[in-house]
């Protein structure tokens, strides 16, 4: 048997699955739910006998299944293994979530002359949480913090009165 032991584990039972990463991010897998004491190990590489370890675990997850989180390049092809600890077997789960850095930006602010205010559209990933900073010279200041629901948020900036003023969005942990 050529394949490598996962977790440091033999297993002699597994399923494999592949996986290219479309942008960079983080995934988190789990074995939740399965019936079974699991083994889960993530390789990246094409060829079974040239896979590089990318991470792996044997039972932090709850009775007795696995987990992991790692972090992923674009255009990256992962081999994910799922096994059973001693050759166990029975339902499996495989669960998979993956969030991808998208950095966040700005489109052009909208004035609105009336009000005396500046609209400003941020586009990024959904569900992740922003810092808007400001700055009218070279220190930077937080001014909000929002969360991105669905890809583009709107805000109102109703202090405008300075000549120029500068924003950021700093993606939040």
């Amino acid at each position: 048997n050529l394949e490598p032991l996962h977790a440091d584990k033999h297993g002699n039972s597994s399923i494999w699955f592949q996986w290219v990463a479309p942008h960079g991010g983080i995934m988190f897998l789990s074995t939740e739910g399965s019936y079974f004491d699991t083994l889960l190990a993530v390789y990246s590489g094409t060829a079974l006998a040239d896979l590089t370890h990318v991470a792996s675990d044997d039972d932090s997850g709850w009775w007795q299944t696995s987990r992991v989180t790692f972090d992923v390049t674009p255009g990256t092809r992962y081999s994910i293994a799922v096994d059973g600890w001693e050759g166990a077997r029975s339902n499996g789960v495989l669960r998979v979530h993956y969030k991808p850095m998208v950095a966040p930006t700005f489109a052009t602010p909208e004035y609105l002359a009336e009000q005396q205010q500046l609209r400003l559209t941020l586009t990024g990933a959904a569900a992740d949480g922003y810092a808007i900073e400001t700055t009218t010279n070279i220190t930077w200041t937080e001014w909000l913090r929002i969360t991105n629901r669905t890809g583009t948020v709107q805000v109102i900036d109703p202090a405008t009165n300075a000549t120029r003023k500068f924003y950021r969005a700093r993606v939040l942990p």
